[in-house]
């Protein structure tokens, strides 16, 4: 357990170093202000971990290291309240503005989820604060407000392609990126380079009720949740759930529900009919046009 708050900075590091008995003592601290408490606590109600010291002979120095090795097990930490987590990542949220750079790299460092932190290291400059984003539509609202740092880590992700973050190659939209962030990219147009296009499904209230359900689990179990700029649920999954077939080089990107008898889908992929086909064949009853954007 710990005894003071000099052991907190220390336990910072190991979760494994607190005990149940030790969340009342760093409950205090968050409420005195200590954003980092506030970070630990959030930290262990959601993951346990174990860590050790390692030692090993360093093959160029050949002199013996000792690192910190550190897994997440089964369990957590602290006893778990989502009223608590709550009323925590708030405190957070609202001192954001007011933490210093070194605070807020420290409280990222902790947290396993820093985003709303790390877009504030961004607004204040920071450019490896890029590089850690989870989310590439976090990236995306940042590049399209000027910030370069945002705009060349995106470019980057553009240019190599991140199946795990829902984005596959795009030269055009790296070198929009680039140019955004003043950095030069060569790059010369093809005929099979992505493209964006709405998708205008027209039928009954009734009739559509089947597409909304079918994007919203797709959102909710392949793509990105709860985020307004964007569903990115991969091309490949979406058609092989309407005809069977795997189309993978694009993302579905919004869903607009706005006119009850209209639902407009913006998708991007390298070739923008094979998803019409699918609608088409998948949902006969509904009148389905596509309109190709500009990126």
């Amino acid at each position: 357990m710990i005894k003071d708050v000099d052991d907190v900075f220390y336990g910072r590091k190991h979760l494994d170093m607190f005990s149940e008995g030790d969340k009342s003592k760093l409950m205090n601290l968050a409420n005195e202000g200590d954003i980092h408490a506030a970070c630990v606590l959030i930290k262990g109600m959601n993951r346990k971990e174990h860590s050790w010291m390692e030692t090993f002979v360093d093959e160029d120095t050949n002199k013996e290291v000792e690192i910190l090795r550190c897994e997440v097990i089964d369990g957590a930490t602290f006893e778990s309240d989502d009223n608590e987590i709550k009323e925590l990542t708030q405190k957070i949220v609202d001192s954001k503005a007011s933490m210093t750079v070194e605070d807020l790299w420290e409280a990222c460092r902790i947290l396993s989820d820093p985003d709303p932190l790390l877009f504030e290291l961004l607004n204040r400059g920071e450019e490896i604060a890029a590089a850690y984003f989870e989310n590439p539509t976090v990236l995306q609202e940042l590049a399209d407000k000027g910030n370069k740092y945002a705009a060349e880590e995106l470019g980057s992700l553009y240019d190599i392609g991140d199946e795990a973050k829902g984005i596959f190659i795009n030269p055009k939209k790296a070198k929009e990126l680039f140019n955004i962030a003043g950095k030069e990219y060569e790059y010369e147009p093809e005929e099979e380079d992505p493209h964006g296009a709405d998708y205008f499904l027209r039928g009954s209230a009734q009739e559509l009720e089947p597409v909304k359900m079918l994007v919203n689990e797709l959102t909710q179990r392949y793509g990105t949740v709860g985020n307004e700029l964007g569903l990115y649920v991969p091309m490949e999954i979406l058609m092989k759930t309407l005809v069977g077939s795997k189309y993978y080089a694009g993302n579905l990107l919004t869903m607009n529900t706005d006119t009850p008898d209209c639902i407009v889908l913006h998708a991007e992929a390298n070739k923008m009919e094979p998803l019409l086909y699918a609608l088409r064949q998948a949902f006969p009853n509904l009148d389905i046009e596509m309109q190709e954007t500009e990126w």
